[in-house]
């Protein structure tokens, strides 16, 4: 800042005055006859005034006027100066916001809507003016919403979903080109005839692999790559291997293993989730086959019935009836072990009541299975051990449930039933009559029929499914396989780029579509990255076709490969069509980044459709500013002001500029400054487009140059010697487009420019999702005293550190701070601090800017509009070999966690609370913060001192007893860097949470 010019003259208005009392006294004083002193006018006593005493005030008063002139000459004359060297005030400038507008719910209608239509933003307190930004051009609105984000990173196999964060759901950014996550790879196996059984079942899975190396290696001890899980009903658990996995895992079955729908099917599924890519890469599945041997002892069956009557198993029983007769049948049902391949023995305890049998009656049983149809017999002709025995119902041989077992409905009860039937002899004839004997003979054989006790089964079975239900999962797309065809149980995608995909609802119409990116600042270290990197990064948009293929997408990418928040404008493709992908069948566009080696990937917030930028000024067109008479230095005015830069001068002239006038024409206006618009009342005459200029010094007669007065709004060409003069003509000279406006209250918070001055059919809304940045008011002459004699020595020309910093604060009023990082070309520093080698070792060449803003965020970080406006401000003024990156700074908070304080009084104790809490994070902010109120610089930090010191000159604090307070850089764990460390010069602090406790005087 400049010293302040001394006062010419430091006399006061009643200095002046009491000394002008003085001399008219003085001068007023006369002598008598008699040569003796008499005195004049004398001036009254205390306040009383006179006529004389009014006129020396009157006289006091205009002497002060005269006297403030005189002292603002040196003040004219600096700023004299300063405008000959070349430094001219700074115009005001538009804020600029993205406007994203929502359609009305109803209907498909896609409006268009218009360039330059109006959204006001809602008043703030102290507002001067209505502020009203107007849209850029023309947003052919889309019904198309965006529904996934996700991010495929090949090298290192991650990806990762972005929806919520692209879409606002969650207020967060995420890396555009770094998959995050591990990709998920699942294998699904079930068999629910095997995973269904009992818990504590045995369980061996064994794999048919082309590579059992491979596979083995998949399991290795040391570092498995294959985590196997099963679903307990709320999430998946760790399956525990009961030995070390070879082509098999043998396991136990979870008590708590449940069923879970997995691509549709559901059932007991066992999950194989790969945790990291082989380097030896994946064999191929040839077949699995899940096992277990089950032994089960004394099991009751489920239900009971003799020859269709229903048995209470808990009591003794007729198991064919008190008096059995042929085809008399015992059914059992037990699906728990009648399965397929067990074998089976039957445990029957008689009654002791039960009588033997009679050599005569040699019963013969027939034991058989339902296949679902019938029966299938497994054991035939089954007799008693003896003529006499009671065993019959006793198996000395098990059987085997044949393949074909399957349940039957018999009665209400569905199951695999197991019958026994009395197939030939008798348990006894009962009563009989000879009627060969003459007479007839009747006799009583009379009935021994099994009385049981008690019956259960016990079963040895091998269960075997060779064709387990299978599915596999790979970037969250399942595929259900078929065992009998061999493939890879984990697969990945053969993309080589990492890629953004962005799946949208429906397609777009084929007409012109934007989509706006928020693209958050770089920190310190990214910077740094990028302006090392040889070559910048780029990025190929395609989109999903009709058939399925990637298709190159022509587009306009306003991002600069996602450096900067922008639109991305191209035309909807004609042949968009669906594509599975990350389980999602949407409409897919992707953008595919060749990040160079080291850099980071860019950071993304909001992905908009139906957006479109807007500016905080009024935009007029073809304004005719009057006839151009051909005399020297004329100069028009223009209707509204202030102008805004980027206005369009343009002069009809009796024909298009040819040769050498025409290449620097289009070189300085490009190549639309020779205008194709045919005016029919002047033919063969052209509009041509005029370059503006600061001065026309370095201008020739046939340069075609304007100066322009933004805040009179007043357009003047040269003379005809230095700068060319507009040709004779009536109504020739206009402005083809300018916009009027801008200032700093433009600069409006998120979620504020809601108000749609205009209606567009079929618009429901509109809003801000970021803060409006880069409005600024015009510079008043102090502006340009503070930072005038830095133009002097830099002359808009950046060369040195000091140079960039400077034109950094110029390039815009939001910029508060800057700090340039150079490169450090101390060798034995860098062999000593191989760690801090991010800003430490940059290459010739690059800088990194570091700039925090007057923004009402804390921290108080930069836009990256605020960004982009500076990176322009500063290339134009720096050299081509200059590789130039600008971020944000390295925040450290600072938080007071303990503060005792004693007031004075022991009233107001919680007004002086809140007091202090309010003074230490004002006292803390990196802009308007320390003592003195002028912020805290890069790189320093406060002393606990200086929070005693503080603390202390607050009205109402008597003494301060604990303080403990922390810094703690944003991001990372570690400590504030010492002050030696090359990374100190790139922090800023700003306050945190901030706890006091006050104390009466008592202690209390």
């Amino acid at each position: 800042m400049p010293i302040p010019s001394p006062p010419v003259l430091g006399s006061e208005y009643d200095d002046i005055a009491e000394r002008t009392e003085k001399l008219a006294a003085a001068f007023t004083r006369t002598t008598d006859a008699q040569g003796n002193s008499v005195p004049g006018w004398t001036p009254p006593a205390g306040d009383e005034v006179d006529l004389g005493r009014a006129l020396v005030r009157v006289f006091a008063r205009m002497a002060r006027h005269a006297i403030d002139r005189v002292n603002r000459v040196p003040e004219r004359s600096f700023l004299a100066f300063l405008d000959r060297t070349g430094v001219t005030p700074a115009e005001a400038r538009a804020a600029r916001v993205p406007l994203t507008f929502t359609l009305v719910a109803r209907g498909d209608a896609e409006p268009t809507v218009p360039g330059q239509t109006r959204v006001g933003a809602k008043p703030l307190p102290g507002d001067a003016r209505e502020v009203v930004f107007e849209t850029e051009h023309d947003l052919r609105t889309t019904r198309a919403k965006l529904a996934a984000v996700f991010v495929r990173q090949p090298d290192g196999d991650r990806l990762s979903e972005h929806t919520a964060e692209a879409t606002g759901a969650r207020d967060a950014f995420f890396e555009a080109f770094d998959g995050g996550a591990a990709a998920p790879h699942m294998m699904y196996l079930a068999a629910d005839d095997v995973l269904g059984l009992p818990a504590g079942t045995p369980v061996t899975v064994t794999f048919t692999v082309d590579d059992a190396a491979k596979w083995q290696a998949l399991h290795a001890p040391q570092a498995p790559l294959v985590r196997w899980t099963y679903w307990n009903g709320a999430a998946w658990s760790s399956l525990t291997l009961d030995a070390v996995p070879t082509t098999s895992i043998t396991f136990k079955i979870p008590s708590d293993i449940a069923k879970i729908s997995i691509n549709g099917r559901s059932a007991r599924f066992l999950r194989a989730e790969l945790q990291a890519w082989p380097a030896a890469g994946v064999p191929k599945l040839l077949g699995a086959q899940v096992m277990t041997t089950q032994t089960q002892t004394n099991v009751a069956p489920t239900a009971a019935l003799s020859s269709g009557r229903v048995l209470d198993l808990s009591l003794d029983f007729y198991p064919f009836g008190e008096q059995p007769r042929l085809n008399d049948h015992l059914l059992l049902a037990c699906d728990q072990v009648l399965r397929p391949g067990a074998s089976v023995t039957v445990n029957v305890t008689l009654n002791d009541t039960t009588q033997p049998l009679k050599a005569t009656d040699a019963p013969v049983l027939t034991w058989e299975i339902s296949t679902g149809t019938g029966w299938k017999v497994v054991l035939a002709d089954v007799k008693p051990t003896s003529a006499t025995a009671k065993d019959v119902l006793r198996t000395t041989t098990p059987f085997v449930v044949p393949a074909e077992a399957a349940p039957m409905t018999i009665g209400s009860t569905k199951a695999t039933w197991l019958r026994i039937r009395l197939s030939g002899g008798s348990f006894g004839k009962g009563l009989a009559i000879d009627y060969n004997l003459t007479p007839p003979k009747m006799t009583d054989d009379g009935y021994r029929p099994p009385i049981v006790k008690s019956i259960t089964l016990t079963s040895t079975a091998t269960i075997k499914n060779t064709k387990p239900l299978c599915t596999t999962e790979d970037e969250r797309a399942c595929v259900d396989r078929d065992l009998a065809a061999p493939f890879a149980p984990f697969t990945r995608s053969g993309e080589a780029a990492r890629t953004l995909y962005l799946g949208f609802d429906r397609a777009f119409a084929p007409l012109d579509t934007y989509l706006y990116f928020q693209v958050a600042p770089l920190d310190p270290v990214s910077a740094a990255k990028e302006a090392n990197a040889a070559v910048s990064g780029s990025v190929t948009w395609e989109y999903s076709s009709s058939g399925g293929a990637w298709t190159p997408l022509v587009c306009e990418d306003g991002t600069g490969a996602f450096s900067a928040s922008g639109l991305v404008r191209f035309v909807g493709p004609k042949d968009f069509g669906r594509k599975a992908l990350f389980a999602r069948d949407l409409f897919w566009i992707r953008a595919r980044s060749q990040l160079p080696a080291g850099v980071s990937s860019p950071r993304l917030g909001h992905v908009l459709t139906n957006t479109v930028w807007a500016y905080d000024a009024t935009a007029r067109t073809n304004e005719i500013l009057g006839s151009a008479d051909g005399s020297a230095g004329q100069s028009f005015k223009l209707a509204a002001r202030p102008v805004l830069a980027g206005q369009r001068v343009e002069v009809r002239e009796p024909s298009a500029p040819e040769g050498e006038e025409r290449r620097a024409l289009v070189e300085a206006e490009g190549d639309d400054a020779v205008s194709s618009e045919v005016d029919p009342a002047f033919p063969g005459q052209v509009w041509v487009r005029w370059h503006e200029v600061e001065d026309f010094y370095a201008s020739g007669p046939r340069d075609r140059h304007y100066t322009i007065d933004r805040e009179a709004g007043v357009v003047r060409f040269g003379d005809g010697r230095r700068g060319m003069a507009p040709p004779w003509a009536s109504r020739n000279v206009r402005a083809k487009a300018y916009a009027t406006g801008g200032g700093a209250d433009g600069n409006r918070p998120a979620g504020t420019v809601v108000a749609l001055k205009t209606t567009v059919p079929y618009v429901d809304g509109v809003t801000n999702h970021e803060r409006a940045t880069g409005g600024a008011d015009a510079d008043t002459p102090g502006d340009v005293k503070t930072w005038g004699p830095s133009v002097v020595r830099h002359g808009y020309r950046a060369v040195t550190a000091q140079d960039f910093e400077d034109l950094a604060l110029e390039a815009s009023p939001a910029v508060a701070r800057a700090r340039v990082i150079t490169p450090d070309f101390d060798v034995i520093k860098a062999a000593d601090n191989p760690d801090t080698a991010g800003l430490g070792a940059l290459a010739p060449g690059a800088l990194v800017l570091l700039i925090a803003t007057n923004g009402p965020d804390v921290p108080p970080a930069a836009t990256t509009g605020l960004l982009r406006e500076v990176d322009a401000y500063l290339r134009a003024r720096s050299g081509p070999a200059v590789t130039l990156r600008i971020a944000g700074p390295s925040w450290i908070e600072v938080s007071v966690t303990q503060l005792d304080v004693v007031a004075s009084s022991a009233s107001g104790l919680e007004a002086l609370r809140d007091r202090i809490e309010r003074a230490l994070v004002a006292f803390f902010h990196p802009i308007t913060g320390n003592t003195d109120g002028g912020g805290w610089a890069f790189g320093a930090l406060p002393h606990e001192s200086d929070v005693y010191r503080f603390v202390m000159a607050i009205p109402g604090v008597h003494r301060i007893g604990a303080l403990t307070w922390t810094m703690s850089p944003t991001g990372s764990s570690a400590g504030p860097p010492e002050p030696d460390s090359p990374t100190r010069a790139r922090v800023l602090i700003y306050p945190g949470r901030q706890t006091v406790q006050i104390f009466s005087p008592g202690g209390t």
